[in-house]
């Protein structure tokens, strides 16, 4: 049955993820469901022999964030993962300020970065080094992007994390 599809944060394929998916019993005297283990073909899509259902998926790729994702196995609605790839990204929030507002940076980064601001406008306009970032150790500062659609609402890394005025 197909379970769903793994894409990166573009929405392109990703081949030979490697998913343990874990079906979740509602009733806990049944037992537990023996976990899954398959890779995503190279479309990515995800094709396994599980109950329909809640489930938990466990997603694995070289040059991407690990990560575990909860949702319902539906034969006739696939569903989409999203991996995040190991390279820097990152935002300003709001998308835009005027002088004297509060910006906040959303970074993901799997190794120590440094931060400057920079000023668009008819010409890019260096403003300053914010600072280098480095929260000790390996993946400390890594993100995930949400499952599924999320242009209308985002995906609120860091939120509440670093302001700069």
């Amino acid at each position: 049955m197909l379970v769903g599809y793994v894409s990166d944060e573009y929405y392109a394929a990703l081949a030979d993820v490697l998913v343990e998916l874990r079906p979740q019993s509602a009733d806990r005297a049944a037992g537990e469901t023996a976990p899954v283990v398959v890779r995503s073909a190279p479309s990515g899509a995800i094709y396994a022999d599980v109950p329909a259902g809640p489930c938990e998926a466990i997603l694995s790729h070289p040059g991407c964030g690990a990560k575990r994702s909860k949702f319902v196995v539906d034969a006739a609605r696939p569903f989409q993962f999203r991996l995040l790839s190991d390279r820097l990204l990152g935002y300003a929030w709001p998308k835009w300020c005027r002088a004297g507002d509060d910006v906040e940076f959303r970074v993901h980064a799997v190794e120590p970065y440094k931060l400057g601001l920079w000023r668009y406008g008819y010409e890019k306009q260096f403003v300053r080094n914010v600072g280098w970032y480095d929260n000790h150790g390996p993946r400390a500062v890594m993100q995930t992007v949400p499952d599924g659609f999320f242009v209308e609402t985002g995906v609120r890394w860091d939120a509440g994390g670093g302001r700069i005025h």
